[in-house]
């Protein structure tokens, strides 16, 4: 154990990811290191970014989270502006922290990784939208909508094949929105879409985590509607191939969103508003701990 992490806060989202012994495995990790720990247990949104801040007060060394992408972005609130390190759990059912940076995926090794001081701290960018923070990605469009209008009992039952359908349908009926882009404040973009994504970590190369989160500027594509638009997309998201060799990547430090009807918009999977909106870069403005 190193001296540089005496302390430690772990906030739990306890309906995330698996059904596992989050609490034992932590306990297995952490029972025989020099470490005081502490386990926060979620139960509303909100209180991610409240025991972050509580534990900013207390002064500890490092803020855990261990949950999916709506609990790491509610932790990010309370988080920053401070450079206390975030450590990202494997927990999620995406886990998508956890991939860019190549973390072990099961909790008892990341934990354990932590206990013997087997990790690396790197400065992440990170985006704002008003006065919300995002980390890993911010969706656009009728598939949003779609996604979040679907009925919690058919989540429930279906899980993840409820949203593949609902995706699935937008991309089918050939609807595309017309979205107008100002890239930093002066550059102007039109294009027709079902959707808006821009992804902010994203694993580019598995050698250089830091250039897989120290980007220094926003990446975004648009997707049409379409069967094969449809079947680009799936190709990019389980990883057989680059986004960028199917989409067309803009790039830019601040972007302004404008499409002719209000449309809704996620961040890291929650909620943020509605079109019109301005998205702002903050370079590494969060230092994220890397299990080794």
């Amino acid at each position: 154990m190193t001296d540089r992490t005496k302390s430690i806060r772990i906030i739990v989202n306890p309906v995330a990811g698996e059904d596992e012994p989050v609490i034992a495995a932590l306990n297995d990790a952490f029972h025989e290191a020099p470490l005081d720990w502490k386990i926060s247990v979620t139960d509303e949104q909100g209180d991610g970014a409240r025991f972050a801040r509580e534990a900013r007060e207390e002064g500890v060394d490092m803020i855990a989270v261990y949950g999916g992408d709506g609990t790491i972005n509610d932790v990010l609130q309370g988080i920053h502006p401070s450079h206390i390190p975030m450590l990202v759990l494997p927990g999620g059912t995406g886990n998508g922290v956890v991939s860019v940076l190549d973390s072990p995926r099961e909790l008892k090794q990341a934990a354990q990784c932590i206990a013997s001081g087997d990790y690396n701290l790197l400065k992440a960018d990170i985006g704002r939208i008003g006065d919300r923070l995002f980390m890993l990605r911010v969706d656009i469009g009728d598939v949003v909508e779609t996604i979040e209008n679907l009925e919690r009992d058919t989540k429930d039952q279906y899980g993840m094949l409820a949203y593949y359908y609902a995706v699935g349908r937008i991309f089918v009926d050939d609807r595309d929105l017309p979205f107008r882009f100002i890239l930093d404040g002066e550059r102007e973009v039109k294009r027709d879409a079902a959707a808006f994504i821009l992804l902010n970590l994203r694993r580019k190369n598995p050698d250089n985590h830091a250039e897989n989160i120290q980007n220094g500027e926003l990446e975004f594509f648009l997707v049409r509607s379409g069967m094969k638009e449809l079947l680009k997309g799936i190709t990019a998201y389980v990883d057989l191939a680059d986004t960028d060799d199917f989409f067309e990547i803009f790039s830019a430090k601040t972007i302004r969103v404008e499409t002719p009807e209000p449309l809704m918009v996620l961040a890291d999977g929650e909620p943020c508003g509605e079109t019109p909106i301005d998205i702002e870069l903050l370079p590494q403005a969060v230092t994220l701990v890397v299990p080794t």
